[in-house]
């Protein structure tokens, strides 16, 4: 009975069953692996959001930039936007909540933040309860490549869907 069941089967067709059985597997495991990091990309967006959103609900909270930082260093701001508004989280750091409040204030091009000062920075710091966030990240120097048109590595990335 068994020398028939062997006389069919042979080594080749074992040998074929396995691979076919790995790579199955390996597909499946991508697969996984894909979703499983967007599940990812999706929460670390949602905290992201919830943090800048809890960020500038507790900068609404406490002392005003006039109390600390004198107004002569507070950055010109535009009434609306010259032409259409710059997409803003293309710089890192910049989110949706944040980008708002930018707009909000008056800032809607690269070259605004491009051409901030270091007062300017200073207030724009104290106004958003960032301390020293806009310098950590290079926002003046990504707005000043962005406005040159010089894609960011971020820039590429977030315009790839690639960031969370």
């Amino acid at each position: 009975m068994f020398e028939n069941v062997t006389s069919r089967y042979d080594m080749s067709d074992a040998t074929v069953e396995i691979i076919v059985i790995l790579s199955i597997a390996f597909l499946l495991g991508l697969l996984l692996g894909y979703l499983l990091s967007q599940s990812n990309c999706e929460k670390r967006q949602e905290e992201n959001n919830e943090l800048e959103t809890n960020d500038i609900n507790t900068q609404k909270t406490t002392e005003t930039p006039s109390d600390v930082i004198p107004d002569s260093w507070k950055p010109s701001f535009l009434s609306a936007p010259m032409g259409s508004a710059d997409d803003l989280k293309r710089i890192s750091g910049v989110g949706p909540v944040l980008e708002k409040t930018l707009n909000e204030l008056g800032i809607f091009h690269y070259k605004q933040i491009a051409e901030l000062s270091s007062n300017n920075v200073s207030w724009l710091n104290n106004y958003m309860a960032f301390p020293g966030r806009i310098e950590r990240e290079n926002w003046v120097s990504q707005a000043r490549d962005l406005m040159q048109g010089i894609q960011t590595d971020f820039a590429n990335r977030y315009d790839k869907g690639q960031t969370s």
